[in-house]
C-alpha cells in the first residue's frame, strides 16, 4: 500500500467547501481515526497477510464504524437541538421543556446502510482482485490503496448527507415549535455571490408553510423568517412564563 494513504483519507475529511460546526467535524474526525487505525495496519502488511486476514478484518470494521456512527450520531443530534433552541432564544435551562417534532431516524438508516455497503463493496473488490492476481501470480499488481480511498469517499459522503439533513430538519422543527406547524416562511439567502440561481428564486417566492419548502442543498447557506412573528402557545409558557 502507497505509505500517503492516511495524508489521502484525512484529505477527503477536510471540510473546507463550506463553513461546517465544530459538531460535525467531530463526527467526522471520530469515523476517520476509525478508518486510520485500520490503513495504517495494512499500511505495512505483506499480501500473504491481506489475503488471510482482510476479510474478516473488514467485518470487524464495519462493526466499529457503526458502532461509532450510532454514538457520534446521538452527539450530533443533541447538540444541534441545543445550538437551534437557542438560536429561537430559548434559554439552556429550558431545554428539557422543549419538545421538537421531527424524524431522522431514516436519515440514520440511510447513513447505516451507506457504511454496510461501503464495507462490503470494499471486501468484494479486494477478494476479486486477489483472484486477479493469482490468476496472473503476480502479486505485484495488487494496490489495495485505490479501493481503501474509495470506501472513505462513501463513508465520508454519508457523514455529509447525515448531518446535514439531520440539521436542516432539527432546525426546521425549532422554527415551528417557536411560530407553529400553521405558521409561513420566506426563504433567506446570504444576498452574497454564493447564491445560486434556484436559491434566488426560491427567495423571491411568496411564504409557505415549512412543510412546503424543499430542503435546502447540501451545505446549504440559506435560513428561513417567519411572515407572522406571533409565538406558539407552547412558547409562550415554557419561555415566557405565559406571558405575552
Amino acid at each position: 500500500m502507497a505509505t500517503d494513504l492516511l495524508t489521502q483519507l484525512a484529505d477527503l475529511f477536510n471540510y473546507k467547501e463550506y463553513d461546517s460546526d465544530l459538531e460535525e467535524k467531530e463526527y467526522g474526525l471520530a469515523i476517520l481515526m476509525c478508518l486510520q487505525d485500520f490503513c495504517k495496519k495494512y499500511n505495512s502488511k505483506s499480501y500473504s497477510y491481506i489475503e488471510k486476514h482482510f476479510d474478516e478484518d473488514c467485518i470487524k470494521l464495519q462493526d466499529k464504524l457503526l458502532q461509532i456512527n450510532d454514538k457520534q450520531f446521538e452527539k450530533y443530534e443533541e447538540a444541534t437541538i441545543r445550538k437551534e433552541l437557542l438560536n429561537q432564544d430559548i434559554p439552556t435551562n429550558l431545554h428539557k421543556k422543549v419538545k421538537l417534532d421531527y424524524d431522522i431516524k431514516t436519515t440514520k438508516q440511510v447513513m447505516e446502510t451507506t457504511i454496510k455497503n461501503a464495507i462490503t463493496q470494499l471486501r468484494n473488490e479486494v477478494k476479486l482482485n486477489q483472484q486477479v492476481v493469482k490468476d496472473r501470480n503476480n502479486e505485484e499488481d495488487f494496490n489495495l490503496t485505490p479501493k481503501m480511498k474509495d470506501a472513505v469517499k462513501k463513508i465520508k459522503n454519508t457523514v455529509s448527507y447525515g448531518t446535514n439533513v439531520s440539521l436542516q430538519k432539527i432546525r426546521r422543527a425549532s422554527y415551528e415549535y417557536h411560530y407553529g406547524k400553521n405558521s409561513k416562511y420566506y426563504w433567506v439567502t446570504r444576498g452574497d455571490e454564493k447564491v445560486c440561481a434556484w436559491c434566488r428564486q426560491q427567495e423571491k417566492s411568496p411564504p409557505r408553510k415549512m412543510e412546503d419548502w424543499e430542503l435546502d442543498h447540501m451545505f446549504g447557506r440559506c435560513s428561513f423568517k417567519p411572515a407572522n412573528a406571533e409565538a406558539t402557545d407552547d412558547y409562550v409558557m415554557v419561555v415566557m412564563g405565559g406571558h405575552r
